[in-house]
């Protein structure tokens, strides 16, 4: 009896924390997300995800794309600058960027209350602005 007892508990934990290791696992990588190569492969985040038109502060971009999970991938982070200017420099491969101003994750260390920032528009610009109350896009990334 005892035997049976033992097994029994065994089995049920057994269970229990299989099912926990394998619940809410997704194979991120076989995603047909847009990418680049930079510094491996950076995916970016796709037009259909939630929150995608949306504007925001510089701290609720890094809230909004480290909180993302989207179809089960939850590793989303706003790109620093250089990571930005990569997606820039080939937004026509990746597509659906608008032609305004995207945050990066770098603030600007000669003026604390600024962050960097790209223009997307034709010129590229990368000026700071303000982090507490512009508002702007962003578009998050993942490796």
């Amino acid at each position: 009896m005892k035997n049976v007892m033992y097994f029994s508990l065994f089995f049920l934990l057994f269970t229990i924390i299989g099912c926990k290791t394998d619940m809410g696992t997704v194979d991120c990588s076989d995603k047909n997300y847009p990418s680049i190569n930079y510094n491996g492969t950076l995916y970016v985040q796709p037009s259909t995800s939630p929150g995608f038109t949306n504007t925001y502060t510089w701290q609720e971009a890094i809230d909004y794309c480290n909180e993302l999970d989207f179809e089960g991938c939850d590793d989303w982070y706003l790109p620093n600058k250089e990571e930005l200017h990569a997606l820039f420099t080939n937004k026509s491969l990746i597509g659906d960027f608008a032609s305004v101003d995207y945050w990066s994750s770098t603030h600007h260390s000669g003026i604390p209350e600024d962050a960097f920032m790209q223009d997307f528009a034709d010129n590229g610009g990368n000026p700071s602005t303000r982090k507490d109350y512009d508002r702007i896009r962003c578009r998050c990334v993942r490796k």
